[in-house]
């Protein structure tokens, strides 16, 4: 799912499915402000997802099952097609078998579903399906359909309706008409007031509607066509509607990604009496799905290549245009059916771009650039989209703001003013000789008297308990409380402070004589208590230029404390894990030896998912090592190791 922010489109929820999506669609319930996603899959089930604004996540509303699992063609799921006013959905197979669901919702506005009805058709093979717009009269769904019953030599395409009689809870088939054989799209027409209603029959070359009315016979208009290319056949290959008080077009993609506006001319008592056809703009490759969105925005998903987002900057208008125009009316606007596509957009502005490595046409791994390390180059798209691209671990990355600094920064960590925030509100940048508090708004700004230390390297700076923060610095702790008071711990006997690690209460630092200092955070006077000192328990400091890390493991649901801390020394080949609760002195409780010296190291939660927490450790040589440890004994197992690069690597828990 993406959300559009201005000037950037950004990913904010993804999740694996498990699953081969078929076919997917949104419905609201009339009246409602919610929108609720149908997805048909290969699982057998149609699922009924909601997404929760609190969470961040599709929820499951319902998951109705109704076949076996696996791409069949009997079993439905390759379809879904929803009432436009959210009454009903339609879930249809390749061959044979339809089921609707009619949609309702209890007292307390949740969403329901009925058992399934079925519409099933045997010898009949389905090619496109789609909810018509009909007001509040019957729920009617439209199929393209063709017969393989092997009584005639060819078998037709034929056009059918199907009714939902909410009176009589059943499904009938209303009507049916004869189409071209090459129709393979269909496209609602808005109705109830704001259209004529009734459906787009896309085929070879032409656009026909039909209207719900078996006496109305059909409007068909021929599609705008390259110059040079009018033997071709053209397919359509996704299509959109924007809709607003009054007014409303359509915009269909040909598989060489023409955009072709489509006008539906008509009257509230006599209903649709022409179609007028208008070349609009050419998208770099052909869409599998289009969406307009409210702020005047158009979304084109491709099967090769980038996910594109375009600014409308115009409907076209065909007064001004003098080529790529038809209609279903003939006459003068014939000759002007033939088009060069443009090179530059007229009516449509492109925004943003998602990347997309899809199709993976061929890909290598190897040591391309000689720098000691495997890269893996990747062929894929089409045509003019076709790439050559390189993969490179690591997470894109969104530049918010930009602001020079004075120095080289040695560190930088970002804080919250109280537990309670959603979102961090100071950034502390360390130098070699001074720290620099900046505050995080709509601009990026240095803020003085905070009650920080300005003229010292910051080591380390956390947030502890509801609202105090601290500072570690080579020669002790400096705490700050929400009304600006400060307090102090100094180290003694020339002892420097080199690294630390916080929980919510905690903090451990790591000193120059190889001890290790537990403090925890009074709830009471909201003082800082040194609580325990590890000694030099087989732990030396070893090389002078090796660098200590340490690190808590997350502290568990309802619990303010934790009970497990990783150490390195930085200079011997192992980790510590040691047991820091209340009831006992800290002491070692397991041992894990490295392929070489530790540079980085911390502790994730991974209990949701293995029932452990997560011991990541990075090396001076680009090495990654992972193992499980275990949340109450604290013992070490499945260690595995992953070679990164040539680089040192540092490990970070992100929260």
């Amino acid at each position: 799912m993406w959300l559009w922010n201005p000037g950037r489109v950004r990913v904010v929820y993804q999740t694996e499915c498990f699953a081969c999506v078929r076919g997917i669609v949104p419905f609201r319930l009339t009246g409602s402000k919610k929108d609720y996603i149908a997805v048909g899959s290969d699982s057998g089930k149609l699922a009924v997802l909601r997404y929760d604004e609190k969470s961040k996540r599709l929820e499951t509303v319902h998951c109705e099952t109704f076949g076996k699992s696996g791409c069949r063609r009997i079993v439905p799921g390759q379809y879904v097609a929803a009432d436009p006013r959210g009454r009903a959905l339609m879930v249809a197979a390749l061959e044979k078998q339809k089921f609707v669901y009619v949609l309702n919702r209890d007292a307390q506005e949740n969403l329901t579903i009925s058992s399934p009805l079925e519409a099933h058709k045997s010898s009949m093979v389905v090619y496109s399906l789609v909810g018509l717009d009909v007001g509040f009269e019957n729920p009617v769904f439209a199929a393209i359909e063709s017969s393989y019953d092997g009584k005639s030599a060819q078998s037709a395409k034929i056009l059918v309706f199907y009714e939902l009689d909410l009176g009589l809870n059943h499904v009938t088939r209303k009507h049916m008409a004869s189409i071209p054989d090459t129709s393979h799209l269909l496209i609602g027409v808005p109705g109830g007031g704001d259209g004529p209603g009734g459906v787009l029959v896309c085929s070879d070359g032409l656009v026909s509607f039909f209207s719900l009315e078996e006496e109305q016979s059909p409007i068909t208009a021929k599609l705008p066509r390259r110059q040079g290319h009018t033997e071709e056949s053209i397919l359509i290959s996704s299509a959109t509607m924007h809709k607003q008080r009054g007014m409303f077009f359509l915009l269909l993609c040909t598989e060489r990604g023409d955009l072709i506006k489509v006008d539906v001319q008509w009257e509230p008592e006599a209903g649709a009496s022409a179609l007028d056809l208008l070349y609009f703009d050419t998208l770099p490759g052909a869409a599998v799905s289009m969406a307009v969105m409210r702020n005047g925005f158009l979304v084109a998903a491709s099967e090769f290549g980038e996910h594109l987002f375009f600014q409308f900057q115009g409907i076209g208008d065909r007064a001004t245009t003098a080529q790529g125009i038809t209609s279903s009316s003939g006459g003068k606007d014939d000759d002007k059916g033939l088009f060069e596509p443009r090179l530059e957009h007229s009516n449509l502005t492109l925004i943003d771009s998602v990347e997309s490595s899809a199709p993976i046409l061929s890909w290598k791994v190897a040591d391309f650039f000689d720098k000691g390390k495997n890269d893996i180059l990747l062929l894929s798209g089409a045509r003019s989209r076709s790439r050559i691209r390189k993969l490179m671990r690591g997470f894109t990355v969104m530049e918010m703001a930009n602001s020079p600094l004075s120095g080289i920064p040695v560190g930088v960590f970002t804080l919250k003013s109280r537990r309670d925030d959603e979102f961090h509100t100071h950034l502390l940048v360390s130098f070699s000789n001074a720290t620099m508090l900046l505050a995080i708004g709509d601009r990026v700004e240095e803020v003085r008297d905070t009650g920080f230390l300005n003229d010292i390297s910051t080591i380390h700076a956390c947030l502890l308990g509801l609202d105090a923060l601290a500072q570690v610095h080579g020669g002790g702790i400096h705490l700050v409380q929400a009304d600006k008071t400060t307090s102090d711990w100094i180290s003694q006997d020339g002892e420097v402070v080199i690294a630390a690690a916080h929980t919510t209460s905690q903090i451990a630092i790591y000193m120059s004589s190889g001890d290790i200092i537990l403090f925890e955070l009074d709830s009471q006077s909201g003082a800082l208590m040194e609580m325990d000192r590890i000694g030099k328990v087989d732990i030396t400091l070893g090389d002078l230029g090796a660098t200590p890390c340490l690190s808590f493991s997350p502290c568990l649901a309802g619990q303010t404390r934790s009970s497990l801390l990783a150490v390195s020394d930085g200079s011997s080949k192992v980790v510590r894990i040691f047991s820091v609760e209340r009831k006992g002195p800290p002491k070692s409780i397991a041992v894990q030896a490295l392929p070489s010296t530790a540079r980085s190291l911390t502790i994730i939660d991974a209990t949701s998912s293995t029932g452990n927490f997560c011991l990541l450790v990075g090396t001076g040589d680009g090495l990654l090592l992972r193992a499980q440890l275990d949340v109450l004994s604290g013992q070490i197992r499945g260690k595995r190791v992953r070679y990164l690069g040539s680089g040192a690597v540092d490990v970070f828990r992100i929260s």
